[in-house]
């Protein structure tokens, strides 16, 4: 459903959540060293693509909700690809992209901060032959230089900025990364058309929603992202209403295994300058 007022959205989320909370129990990845490589070629509409992993993606997990599921909602998203880019904030092993690639012409710019997990995207782009993906190994937040991370090193999806500065968690690694505050690649490629931007970095959304504004967000027309609850002020409703006021419509989508405090939006602005 399209979102056309936030009391709206408000009362058609309530009913969504009280039917998720007869939703079977969250789903958690459980990484396997004895498995050495994983491949899986899948297809999406005409396309198909080839991805290969190690034991630390979930791999089929992730193209069921992207390809199947429909996660992203990209059935909504009308792609047309002249002189325009797409961005993927938190490529993972390139998944996303290598999609975006075959289904959009403009090129497709990823930033993922974790090296393993870019050296694995590479591997992915030359598998599947294309040629206008540019990787940047690098964090999207609030700081241009560097910022620490926090990752669990056999969960290539777990990689997070760590913002209050504190431990890791149990079992998670800490490491220094490259890192560029997202509206300074909004200016960097302000004479584009931004046709997409996916977010999905492990909490890290809201830092980036944060610093959109009206003037910056003119030429984005769509912006498809994953949420996670963070407390009374960070929440799914408080950026979807920060969305609204920026013109956009927004649509809501439940995690395919109904994790609690996890959702996906899909923001699109059917007018813009």
């Amino acid at each position: 459903m399209i979102i056309q007022t936030w009391s709206e959205f408000k009362d058609r989320l309530r009913r969504k959540l009280i039917r998720k909370l007869k939703a079977p129990p969250g789903y958690k990845f459980y990484p396997a060293p004895s498995v050495l490589k994983q491949f899986i070629e899948a297809q999406y509409g005409d396309e198909i693509i080839k991805i290969e992993a190690d034991y630390k993606t979930p791999l089929y997990e992730t193209i069921a909700e992207i390809f199947d599921y429909d996660c992203y909602q990209l059935k909504d998203v009308a792609l047309t690809g002249n002189n325009s880019i797409i961005i993927d904030i938190g490529a993972n092993i390139g998944v996303f992209s290598i999609l975006m690639s075959k289904l959009c012409s403009g090129k497709i710019l990823s930033y993922e901060p974790s090296k393993n997990n870019c050296e694995m995207f590479k591997r992915n782009i030359d598998i599947n032959n294309v040629n206008n993906i540019e990787i940047f190994d690098s964090a999207v937040g609030t700081v241009d230089g560097e910022v620490e991370m926090s990752m669990n090193p056999d969960e290539s999806v777990s990689c997070r900025i760590k913002n209050d500065g504190g431990n890791s968690s149990d079992g998670e690694a800490s490491f220094r990364v490259n890192s560029v505050r997202f509206d300074s690649i909004l200016k960097k490629y302000s004479d584009f058309t931004v046709e997409l931007i996916k977010i999905d970095c492990e909490g890290g959304e809201y830092d980036i929603i944060d610093q959109l504004t009206g003037d910056n967000s003119r030429n984005i027309r769509n912006i498809t992202f994953e949420v996670h609850d963070a407390g009374a002020h960070r929440n799914v409703q408080s950026i979807s209403e920060k969305l609204v006021t920026l013109g956009y419509q927004v649509k809501y989508k439940l995690d395919i295994f109904g994790r609690s405090g996890l959702h996906h939006l899909l923001a699109t602005k059917n007018s813009f300058e």
